[in-house]
């Protein structure tokens, strides 16, 4: 809404929503990947699973990346904990089918993009790190075969290199 304030976009793992929208319509792959999506379609059940048990999944899910130890671990929980922070992540999905995303996914981005992509993803395909050029002309995408979904987790230095270099 106000490109003026902004000098670069930088994604990390997040397909744009044209993208998205193409290969999950057209990809069973893409569906199965993301089965959570329409999970998350679901009144309060997702934020009832998620809490379950002192946050059990969401703990497991923590636990599977090695940098992350039980104090992190704890710190995320505590903010899962707050007040409408699960169902303020899970609004992010539910967006998707209530006709949100639509919007804001068509809207052309002049400014210099840059997309860093771990290439292991078990929920994204890689293909989805590339924007629509007829939407997002000045996209550059860093593809790294060695990452996955959350690369700042999966090896912060490689990260943080590349996040570094965006930002010169």
């Amino acid at each position: 809404m106000f490109p003026n304030r902004v000098k670069k976009i930088i994604i990390v793992n997040s397909p744009h929503f044209h993208s998205f929208r193409n290969l999950y319509q057209s990809s069973v792959q893409q569906r199965l990947r993301s089965w959570y999506f329409v999970f998350f379609q679901l009144p309060w059940i997702p934020e009832a699973f998620l809490r379950f048990n002192r946050f059990w999944a969401l703990r497991r899910m923590l636990y599977a990346f090695k940098s992350h130890s039980e104090d992190d671990v704890n710190r995320y929980v505590e903010a899962f904990a707050s007040p409408g922070a699960l169902t303020g992540m899970i609004n992010y999905y539910r967006a998707l089918h209530a006709g949100y995303w639509p919007k804001v996914g068509c809207s052309h981005i002049q400014k210099p993009v840059e997309v860093i992509w771990g290439a292991k993803d078990p929920y994204l395909d890689s293909r989805l790190a590339h924007p629509p050029e007829h939407l997002v002309p000045n996209a550059t995408v860093l593809l790294f075969p060695q990452l996955a979904h959350w690369p700042m987790w999966d090896d912060s230095e490689i990260f943080n290199g590349a996040l570094l270099k965006s930002l010169a």
